[in-house]
């Protein structure tokens, strides 16, 4: 008996050790605040009755880039970016078993996506993460822990069931 509460003490005290500190504040954090939502919609398909935040959205990020993103709140959500005309793909967030993609935004002017999604790292603790993306480039730039506090609210569901943007 004392091995095992033992052992539950040094398993528990190592994932605690794992924890990043979260960020506070920092350029990835302010261009999000300031970037436009890209309007979610009420996906029941995926849980009916609730709410479950889904995108199927094709935007105009310049004159000559367009984008179709796909992606939902689920557990194993990712979201994955589709260029137009080429239809090549760009997975922009990974699926992960205990997180799912929460809010997407877009910087036009300098072809950024931001995508902030929410989880229990390990099964145990919340975490948030940004991820950024330069579209022009087709490259994710960063993904970063982040204190949800210090976050905006999430863009609005699309009232008029139309999906996205």
């Amino acid at each position: 008996m004392r091995i095992m509460c033992l052992a539950i003490l040094i398993l528990t005290s190592s994932l605690i050790s794992c924890q990043q500190r979260a960020l506070r504040s920092g350029y990835v954090i302010e261009q999000y605040r300031s970037a436009e939502c890209v309007t979610p919609f009420n996906d029941e398909s995926i849980s009916p009755g609730n709410v479950t935040r889904a995108w199927n959205t094709t935007l105009k990020v310049t004159d000559k880039l367009g984008i179709h993103i796909t992606a939902g709140e689920h557990v194993g959500g990712n979201v994955v970016v589709r260029y137009l005309p080429d239809r090549q793909d760009l997975t922009v967030v990974p699926p992960r078993d205990s997180f799912y993609p929460t809010d997407i935004r877009i910087d036009r002017d300098r072809g950024f996506l931001y995508v902030k999604t929410d989880g229990l790292a390990a099964g145990i603790w919340r975490e948030t993460w940004l991820y950024a993306c330069d579209l022009p480039q087709r490259k994710l730039l960063s993904h970063v822990l982040v204190d949800p506090a210090v976050l905006p609210s999430e863009c609005p569901i699309s009232q008029n069931g139309l999906l996205g943007n």
